[in-house]
């Protein structure tokens, strides 16, 4: 069962993948428990797919995706965008929800923070109204390049203005640092409409883990 959902998995073009910290016992350790990880692979609607490590490296990921072919959804995870620049067949896909929360935790630190979050907030009223249309692909895409366009292009504006004026090392600076590197991988949903605007669904299958 495992390999079969493997193989489908892989055979398509689009995943989402997360990684879960899991404390686990080593008879060769005594005291204490160790650091291992789920790794966790899924299509939106599909099966999810759990592979056990004890590594966090890059090492994972690319044994399992060695196969695949197309757009990858991660939440900015340094080993997946490590693999993608080696590898012209993997396409990165951003997670809203991750750039989102930067600019939430620096709302205490600036109030222009707040503006960078109601504009994001305007990326998912499109798509809670989408959802609530069962649109499909191709509505989907018509529709992110009507109204979610305009609101990316504003948000990246205003990223790069505020950017010049703000500490790298602070909770705004970092967000907006986060966004701007990731600005392509994060802009893809609007293109493709099979694509979904974060990780979400793939981070709410690994809770059922806890």
């Amino acid at each position: 069962v495992y390999q079969a959902i493997k193989a489908d998995l892989l055979s398509g073009h689009y995943l989402q993948a997360d990684e879960k910290p899991i404390r686990y016992l080593d008879p060769d350790v005594k005291g204490k428990s160790q650091q291992g990880y789920l790794w966790t692979n899924s299509r939106p609607g599909g099966d999810v797919l759990f592979e056990w490590r004890t590594s966090r490296a890059r090492e994972g990921p690319e044994a399992f995706l060695k196969c695949f072919r197309g757009k990858l959804q991660t939440d900015g995870y340094a080993a997946y965008e490590s693999l993608a620049r080696a590898r012209q067949d993997l396409i990165l896909v951003g997670c809203w929800a991750h750039a989102r929360r930067g600019f939430h935790e620096a709302l205490g630190e600036s109030k222009l923070a707040a503006w960078f979050v109601r504009q994001i907030g305007l990326l998912y009223v499109v798509e809670k109204k989408l959802r609530r249309q069962k649109a499909g692909p191709a509505l989907r895409q018509a529709v992110r390049a009507w109204q979610s366009r305009p609101v990316l292009e504003r948000l990246q504006r205003a990223m790069k203005l505020v950017r010049q004026r703000t500490l790298p090392q602070g909770l705004l600076g970092q967000a907006i640092d986060y966004a701007l590197i990731r600005w392509e991988a994060l802009t893809r949903f609007v293109e493709d409409g099979t694509l979904e605007i974060d990780n979400n669904l793939i981070e709410n299958a690994i809770r059922p883990s806890a």
